[in-house]
């Protein structure tokens, strides 16, 4: 096999920067339409803003739950609340300008997880319907994952509780509960309805921070204001001493020097 020329190296360098320039540009592109359609739910973050927040979301998922196990219309094995949307309530109502708890990183992590969550267990079933090879649910549990791992970082789109939730779905017993509308319910339509709780919480408390804020805002604090006056007079009386220092006679002046 002959050894690759300079121009070869050339050409598939150019190629690889090709690439990643491309991807960087949708990547770029994509991040612009999310900053469009769903502005920053940056809000001051305090306990009570953080339970607030964490008990709607939560709360009105266990509701739903409920009522949809009760219904006619639903399974009795319907998902909305999970383990991993603990990880999410952090990530959105107690820090909720973190990069990995933007939209785009929620609904993209969680798509491409059970993406992957589903193409995995439904392979592994056919290959051991086949009778070719019968994958471990020990190994199914730690390749889930670490797939979906690797492929939001791939496509820059971490975030925490995704990976969570395909730990979920590869750990569920009921069977009936690992099917691909486990994509759309538990893992898309409760990641709206935190999102949209975030929002609810980010508007109560910006609107309540201003109001407490606004007022005191021409008057400064009393402390700053003491430092200030120190700090000017202080200027003040350095000024006057040396003003007076270099109007003084040489002699006087190296008298001083010498005291210094």
């Amino acid at each position: 096999m002959s050894k690759p020329t300079l121009a070869d190296v050339a050409a598939n360098a150019k190629t690889s920067d090709i690439q990643s320039s491309y991807l960087a540009s949708v990547n770029d592109r994509v991040d612009r339409v999310w900053a469009a359609v769903s502005p920053g739910q940056q809000h001051p973050v305090t306990p009570l803003s953080a339970f607030l927040g964490t008990f709607c979301g939560l709360g009105g998922l266990v509701l739903a739950e409920s009522f949809l196990r009760s219904s006619d219309f639903a399974p009795d094995n319907s998902l909305l609340y999970i383990p991993s949307f603990g990880a999410l309530s952090t990530l959105l109502y107690a820090a909720p300008a973190a990069p990995l708890g933007k939209p785009k990183n929620t609904y993209y992590g969680h798509v491409i997880s059970i993406t992957i969550a589903l193409a995995v267990h439904y392979a592994a079933q056919q290959l051991g319907r086949m009778g070719w090879w019968a994958l471990p649910v020990g190994v199914e549990k730690v390749l889930t994952p670490s797939l979906a791992i690797a492929a939001m970082v791939l496509f820059k789109v971490a975030h925490p509780p995704a990976a969570a939730c395909v730990i979920v779905y590869a750990t569920l017993a009921d069977q009936g509960q690992q099917m691909p509308t486990y994509l759309l319910m538990p893992a898309l339509i409760s990641c709206t309805y935190m999102l949209a709780v975030q929002r609810g919480v980010a508007a109560v408390m910006n609107i309540t921070h201003v109001s407490k804020t606004k007022p005191d805002a021409p008057h400064k604090d009393a402390s700053i204001a003491q430092n200030e006056k120190w700090n000017t007079q202080s200027t003040g009386n350095t000024s006057a001493t040396a003003a007076v220092f270099m109007t003084a006679p040489a002699a006087t002046r190296s008298a001083a020097r010498e005291l210094v």
